[in-house]
């Protein structure tokens, strides 16, 4: 990905203030480790549960960990499934008007589990609180005319060159790139890749939350979430982690 390509900076986006230089400090001190941590509901949890892999994540989110003998893997994956079950019966009350807007957004903020893909944070997720980052970084693109053309579109972007692709609850989709080995901030690489969105996929509102390393993306089901080929061919790495058992059983 190219993220030093200047034709896409806007740093009107994302003003650099005091408080940004000590969590970029942070971030970049921090050595890199290509998992994240994943919480469980609500979103005020702020203790993580367990940390992931992007290949265990799709797993997790295309709800192929339902037919592995992964224990753990499949205890989130069904998690998973039933809230977004729960999601698509409370929308259909939704559309009939049995219930309100307010229900699906209090839904989600304390029905749905989350992961914080720039990274691990213990104890709790906060900024000074990052012990690995992941290399990974998160996009969501909203209010899509044509959600499946967009989702093709991302998988040939030869400049964002996405690694995980999946549809969001909310029929948006979530973009996870791979920023390498890099020196720069979180904060500049998500000003940098938004800029581009902004005028390649015409996503003029942008959420100001994906600067920071500690935004919670939310898990959710899609059978037909996409991953990189070149991850795929790892797949059949160890994957298989029995000591997990106990704390997600537990949660």
């Amino acid at each position: 990905m190219q993220i030093l390509n200047n034709t896409y900076m806007q740093t009107t986006i994302f003003p650099v203030n005091e408080w940004q230089r000590i969590c970029d400090d942070y971030y970049t001190s921090a050595p890199v480790k290509k998992t994240f941590s994943f919480f469980t509901a609500p979103l005020t949890n702020s203790v993580p549960s367990i940390e992931l892999s992007l290949l265990e994540f799709f797993y997790v989110v295309s709800g192929k960990a339902l037919v592995m003998n992964n224990q753990p893997l499949k205890a989130l994956s069904h998690r998973t499934f039933n809230h977004w079950q729960r999601y698509q019966i409370l929308k259909a009350q939704y559309k009939r008007c049995d219930c309100n807007l307010d229900v699906l957004a209090q839904f989600k903020r304390y029905g749905m589990d989350y992961v914080t893909i720039a990274g691990i944070f213990k104890p709790n997720r906060r900024y000074d609180n990052i012990t690995t980052r992941s290399a990974y970084i998160m996009l969501n693109f909203n209010e899509l005319i044509d959600i499946e053309r967009t989702f093709r579109q991302l998988q040939n972007d030869v400049f964002l060159k996405p690694v995980m692709l999946y549809r969001s609850i909310n029929g948006g989709i979530v973009a996870i790139m791979d920023m390498g080995i890099c020196e720069l901030s979180y904060h500049s690489v998500a000003r940098n890749l938004c800029s581009y969105i902004a005028r390649e996929y015409h996503q003029l509102s942008i959420n100001q939350r994906i600067s920071q390393y500690t935004c919670p993306t939310f898990v959710t089901y899609d059978p037909n979430a996409w991953l990189s080929p070149e991850i795929l061919s790892e797949a059949g790495a160890n994957i298989a982690y029995p000591e997990r058992d106990s704390l997600l059983l537990a949660a």
